[in-house]
């Protein structure tokens, strides 16, 4: 392999690396909503606080 790829061969992984990232949310999609929701919770509970 090149040590160093050509432009358009980095922009391809990092096109393949976000529809990767995108299936993995689908996949994911219910245990990351929970995660931000809690995370909102928690960040109007801090405002709130201050």
């Amino acid at each position: 392999m090149d040590i160093s790829p050509p432009p358009y061969g980095t922009k391809t992984l990092r096109l393949t690396g976000i529809s990767d990232a995108l299936r993995r949310f689908d996949q994911d999609s219910r245990l990351v909503a929970i995660l931000v929701l809690s995370l909102i919770f928690v960040a109007a509970i801090v405002l709130a606080c201050i």
